[in-house]
């Protein structure tokens, strides 16, 4: 593998979409499809997915899989698909601008799904994407709880 500190794309070929900047770097590394799966812990088709951009939904945490497995920033998978950069991934697909999406923006964080986050809560699953939707605000004391569990939760 090619160390890339460096490497920065010629003119007019910086990438514009997540997916072409993961095949660009990917390529750039000298990796096939298949051993960057390997590498981060997803499966090929997944990856195809990603790099030609026909994916519904980007997870975060695959993203952060793929950035890991380049040894880059998770952000950098970003660059030319963004005008400003994130400090976080989790932060340019869950911004935290109401309570429930900073519930999800933390939970993310910590690589929690809702329902780990529900059970250390003592509360459904359900009532977890409530919370996150902002169809339903918590207690005070489940907000404490909230809190606790979120903040310090490693």
């Amino acid at each position: 593998m090619q160390n890339l500190k460096d490497f920065t794309f010629p003119g007019n070929l910086v990438p514009t979409t997540i997916g072409a900047n993961i095949r660009a770097l990917r390529v750039a590394y000298g990796l096939k499809q298949d051993e960057l799966a390997k590498l981060a812990g997803i499966g090929c088709n997944t990856l195809k997915s990603y790099e030609t951009d026909k994916t519904c939904k980007i997870n975060p945490w695959i993203l952060q899989n793929i950035a890991g497995a380049l040894k880059i920033k998770d952000t950098e998978l970003l660059n030319g698909s963004v005008t400003e950069q994130p400090e976080n991934i989790v932060d340019y697909f869950t911004p935290p601008n109401t309570f429930g999406s900073r519930i999800k923006n933390l939970r993310l964080k910590h690589k929690m799904q809702q329902k780990e986050l529900a059970e250390l809560l003592g509360v459904h699953r359900e009532t977890i994407r409530r919370y996150e939707n902002n169809l339903t605000k918590p207690d005070k004391k489940t907000v404490f709880e909230l809190e606790k569990i979120l903040t310090y939760h490693f």
